[in-house]
């Protein structure tokens, strides 16, 4: 099976949307293609399929469907859906079961994501991963 070449990054905060086409080079490391920006969780008229369509559809038209993992506000109580937080450290198997899933109507695509309640230096910091 081959390895994709491409993914997308995004960073789903309260005010601002940061979405990242990265390339994978063949030795394994990453470089970036471009970058779009969108509104962020709460400040959007759109809906959160419209919104991230908004961003990543002209890269879909380009490189096909890619991977897309989002990290932020988007699986939080205000975000698209709020997702039940899961303690770290934490086994792939615990975190693949624990995903929840969304089918996105328009773009028929399906989103998986998890939050990861984890402390780094003291300080609490939600992760929400999520793959496409």
């Amino acid at each position: 099976m081959q390895k994709p070449s491409h993914f997308i990054a995004v960073d789903w905060g309260t005010s601002r949307l940061r979405a990242f086409l990265c390339k994978v080079k063949p030795d394994g490391s990453l470089k970036l293609v471009t970058r779009s920006v969108g509104l962020g969780v709460s400040k959007s008229a759109l809906s959160f399929e419209e919104t991230l369509m908004e961003c990543i559809s002209p890269w879909e038209f380009e490189y096909g469907k890619v991977k897309v993992l989002m990290a932020g506000q988007i699986g939080s109580s205000i975000g698209w859906k709020e997702t039940p937080y899961l303690a770290s450290p934490i086994s792939p198997q615990e975190l693949a079961k624990s995903c929840v899933n969304l089918t996105l109507i328009e773009s028929n695509l399906t989103l998986s994501w998890c939050l990861i309640l984890t402390k780094i230096l003291n300080c609490v910091k939600y992760l929400t991963l999520s793959v496409f």
